[in-house]
């Protein structure tokens, strides 16, 4: 009775995985339809408005312990994936850094702003990248604990998407000059030009299969077919800086122009020294 119970159970499982897949099929055609219907248009498609939050990096500088830090930032990074926000601002909004000196030792609060940055940047990244862009340091080790976006660029091995992010690798097809991208699939996606190994990029797959495709702007999916495709993460040096950004969503004051290059901005975490609170 046990085994036919099993069995049962074996056969509802791959019933449930099946029916998920046909889903994620239709859902890959119909955006390939819209994408090809986007392309076939000679109308450009409307110009869509961009939001960017700026987040002050002393509100953990009173958290007591590390693992609570973690958490808050968590709770930032989901709260931008939930209302689809491009861009997420990091900056010091004590000026902490004025008048310090090259060998003086960083204030807290910039530490915290450093390592908040790290941590947006490092929720944001699809999960199969995280080994190749984030090295294991103290400032990830409660990153662990968080849960998943689970934005629609936080691909499976499995699923089906036009769009993925990657990240290029050093393996260039030497007659081309095009770079491989690990995009989290079993094999390797060589696209249409050479870049820096190590940086992350949006790579648009070849409709009609194979290992190739083409390196696009982050901000495509988003622009050509209304996918929210994660946050981008800044950290100006100063609040002075902000007197770039409009509060409200003004047309003649967009809180940032998208980036025209296929690369991403914060594809590699922050440089600087940081320390957890």
């Amino acid at each position: 009775m046990a085994l036919k119970n099993d069995k049962l159970d074996w056969r509802t499982l791959k019933t449930q995985k099946k029916k998920r897949k046909l889903e994620q099929v239709e859902k890959y055609l119909e955006t390939k339809k819209k994408l090809e219907i986007v392309e076939q248009s000679d109308e450009k498609p409307a110009k869509k408005s961009s939001l960017a939050i700026a987040i002050a990096g002393s509100i953990v500088d009173n958290i007591q312990t590390e693992e609570l830090a973690t958490y808050v930032a968590g709770q930032i990074a989901r709260a931008a994936a939930i209302y689809k926000v491009d861009e997420v601002i990091v900056f010091d909004d004590t000026c902490s850094t004025a008048g310090i000196g090259k060998d003086q030792e960083e204030p807290q609060t910039w530490s915290n702003c450093v390592w908040m940055a790290k941590i947006l940047q490092y929720l944001e990244c699809p999960q199969y990248l995280r080994k190749q862009l984030f090295p294991l340091g103290r400032d990830y080790r409660y990153a662990g604990l968080l849960n998943p976006l689970d934005t629609p660029h936080h691909l499976r091995r499995e699923s089906v998407s036009v769009y993925r992010e990657g990240v290029v690798l050093e393996k260039v097809h030497t007659q081309l000059q095009q770079s491989y991208v690990f995009v989290g699939l079993e094999e390797d996606v060589r696209i249409d030009r050479q870049l820096e190994p190590g940086l992350r990029v949006t790579v648009k797959l070849n409709p009609d299969g194979g290992n190739r495709g083409t390196a696009v702007s982050p901000r495509e999916p988003k622009s050509t077919l209304g996918i929210y495709w994660g946050y981008e993460n800044s950290f100006p040096p100063s609040a002075s800086e902000l007197r770039a950004y409009r509060s409200g969503q003004s047309k003649k004051n967009p809180p940032s122009p998208p980036p025209s290059d296929c690369c991403h901005p914060s594809s590699s975490p922050a440089s600087s020294s940081s320390s957890s609170s």
